[in-house]
């Protein structure tokens, strides 16, 4: 075990401080462990893991092994720190050195600490366990639950647990113990912790405990905890619970996640479960399950779908995603089939082709394609997407697309931001195309033409 160098420096300022020498095993910048030291055998009431006779074995040159019986050093500090008057400055110095024996002999660290002072030092060892990963603590933490400190120390072991192996920890046992035993705020951490580490474990078994002892209306964000890893495990388990459920846990709050879920495992299914829903829900499904079936391969017959369902059409965020990445992929087929949308909708398809358009073609064959449109809302809708695709990159052709909005207030905000960017690069043809458009009155003229000379 390699201890650090600021480990060295603040036990030999400790050694000074008792009156110890070190052994010689300290080397350098780090302590070289050429010896092994096993627990002192102590008799104690206290259950604790079995320990060892004190031994300290070292090889010398002919091979021969000394056995040398002796106290661990980490102990003779603590008992000497103990045995002075009580400071800051001492109680300091022992926990650090209960903390540094602990990493090395975690169990005669315990019983010297739940011995001398249980309610300062049993805290470090168990914190440096959990980091460690040490799950034989846990044996002893069980025999511990009528101890007033044993909330304290259950906590502070998950707390501090650095293991994703929780396969040897009895949690349906500490959970029911947890429930029974404990009370307000450290009831709620533990509770919290241990489902969350068996959710992570199992989440269907952390489920059923929380049905058949937490209710869902007080403790609502337990079960969003637990049914956020069980849609991650097994989502159409975790739909058929939460459709049933009576819970008032807010199902709404999973519908997205499980539409996503689903969704990337199989859209068909994805959608019968949305089928299942309300109309509302479904619709709120549908908008996550189109933006996974637009991007596949198969946005065909995702159009196809879109196209038998007027609700869909009509719902702005399902349209928006389904329409979004078809247009984007293939706004060529979307306009083809434009005629088979609502009115209202073809004037937002064409928006968002538009968008496409603009920024996959030049200036000129989005031009082309917009003279293509019939003159009125729709073309005017299409130019405010040509008018914000090219309103940086050419604002010869933004100005000119701006003059094709129908809704003046747009009309006269875009033509006015073009000009003043184009007025940054070329001022005399930015103010040329203020005075010949006729879509701006005299006066809206006088005051662009006055903003651009500022």
């Amino acid at each position: 075990m390699k201890i650090p160098i600021f480990t060295v420096v603040l036990l030999n300022a400790v050694s000074l401080t008792v009156g110890i020498q070190l052994s010689p095993f300290f080397i350098g910048s780090q302590i070289t462990p050429v010896a092994y030291i096993a627990p002192d055998n102590q008799t104690n009431s206290v259950p604790l893991p079995p320990t060892h006779s004190t031994t300290l074995v070292t090889t010398v040159a002919n091979d021969e092994t000394i056995h040398q019986t002796e106290k661990s050093n980490f102990q003779t500090i603590a008992e000497t720190l103990l045995a002075q008057k009580s400071s800051a400055l001492n109680m300091a110095l022992l926990q650090s050195t209960v903390a540094q024996w602990s990493s090395t002999d975690w169990p005669a660290a315990l019983q010297f600490s739940y011995q001398n002072k249980p309610e300062l030092l049993v805290d470090t060892v168990i914190a440096i366990t959990g980091e460690q990963g040490n799950t034989e603590i846990v044996k002893w933490l069980n025999t511990q639950d009528a101890h007033h400190l044993y909330p304290t120390w259950l906590s502070t072991y998950f707390d501090h647990l650095t293991n994703d192996d929780f396969s040897q920890y009895d949690l349906h046992a500490m959970l029911d113990f947890a429930n029974k035993q404990l009370e307000g705020k450290t009831q709620t951490d533990v509770i919290n912790t241990l489902i969350t580490i068996w959710a992570n474990e199992d989440a269907l078994a952390a489920l059923d405990w929380l049905q058949e002892h937490i209710e869902g209306t007080e403790n609502s964000d337990l079960y969003r905890t637990v049914l956020n890893r069980y849609i991650e495990e097994a989502p159409l388990g975790a739909a058929k619970f939460i459709n049933t459920s009576s819970l008032d846990i807010g199902p709404t709050n999973f519908t997205k996640r499980l539409a996503n879920q689903l969704a990337e495992e199989d859209i068909y299914k994805a959608i019968d479960w949305a089928t299942t829903l309300s109309p509302e829900e479904e619709l709120t499904a549908m908008a996550e399950i189109m933006t996974h079936w637009t991007k596949s391969d198969t946005s065909g017959i995702a159009l196809n779908y879109l196209l038998s369902r007027a609700d869909m059409q009509n719902h702005p965020e399902v349209f928006q995603a389904s329409i979004v990445n078809i247009a984007n992929k293939n706004p060529e087929q979307l306009m083809k089939r434009l005629s088979e949308f609502s009115e209202t909708a073809q004037i937002n398809v064409v928006g968002h082709v538009a968008s496409t358009m603009a920024q996959q073609n030049d200036a000129y064959q989005f031009e082309s394609w917009l003279n293509t449109l019939p003159v009125g809302k729709m073309r005017a809708t299409a130019s405010l997407a040509g008018v914000e695709a090219n309103m940086y990159s050419n604002p010869t052709t933004a100005f000119k697309l701006a003059e094709n909005i129908i809704n003046p207030e747009q009309r006269l905000y875009y033509l006015t931001e073009t000009a003043k960017f184009w007025s940054s690069t070329n001022k005399e043809q930015a103010r040329f195309a203020i005075q010949s458009t006729d879509t701006l009155t005299e006066k809206q003229k006088s005051t662009l033409l006055a903003e651009l000379s500022r």
